[in-house]
């Protein structure tokens, strides 16, 4: 993709002592009704997604895994397919 961008974010949630990462692009995007899938074993997102990335559909499942092992969460929001995606995790300081 020419034109793409991509912007890496930290900060932190002092109420909830937390760090937060975030990687955000303007690529593809994600279709609301994926975005409730996209960290369960296997799921590969929509069509279109399936067909410009290769994968087995197991590595958000696994970073979740790993995230919540260190007692943190992690979440994905996208204003619609065309419109980009933020990736998000977050760990007790």
């Amino acid at each position: 993709m020419t034109g793409g961008r991509i912007h890496l974010g930290l900060g932190r949630d002092t109420s909830l002592n937390q760090v937060i990462f975030s990687v955000q692009d303007n690529g593809i995007g994600i279709a609301a009704e994926i975005l409730p899938r996209l960290f369960i074993m296997y799921e590969r997102g929509s069509k279109k997604a399936k067909l410009t990335a290769g994968g087995s559909g197991i590595g958000l499942y696994l970073t979740k895994q790993i995230v919540e092992m260190h007692g943190g969460r992690i979440w994905a929001e996208s204003p619609g397919e065309g419109h980009g995606s933020t990736f998000s995790f977050s760990v007790p300081v």
